[in-house]
């Protein structure tokens, strides 16, 4: 488990795997000249303190877009986690993407996540013709 899971030091930046709403905070610079976006799952946290800490440094806001969840639509299922969850995960995709797309000010999208520990499955198959 990392560190943001167990012991938050950024708390309220990330969604939890059953939220339905999309959790976000702005770290780095208050007063920015750029604004970047991070998506992610957990591991996407390990970058926050370098983000905010480089952003109070070159003016840089920094919005945090992370789910305890991959962000590839197409890789939604992992070892531990259950069907119920996997339309939160695809719904909670589209929603940053559309929030990334409507925000005029983001400058630049970084993505980080545990990619191997998800794998293709029935979730993300399309149904079979009949």
């Amino acid at each position: 488990m990392s560190q943001q899971n167990a012991s938050p030091p950024f708390r309220g930046c990330q969604t939890n795997l059953r939220a339905t709403e999309v959790a976000t905070c702005l770290i780095g610079s208050t007063s920015p000249t750029r604004t970047i976006a991070i998506v992610g799952d957990s591991h996407a946290t390990q970058w926050f303190a370098a983000l905010d800490r480089v952003g109070k440094d070159r003016g840089w806001a920094v919005r945090t877009y992370v789910r305890l969840m991959p962000v590839d639509p197409h890789r939604t299922a992992a070892a531990g986690r259950t069907p119920e969850t996997w339309p939160l995960c695809r719904s909670n995709n589209a929603e940053v993407l559309q929030l990334l797309l409507d925000d005029p000010a983001i400058d630049l999208v970084l993505t980080s996540s545990f990619s191997h520990a998800y794998d293709w499955r029935e979730c993300c198959t399309r149904p079979a013709s009949r």
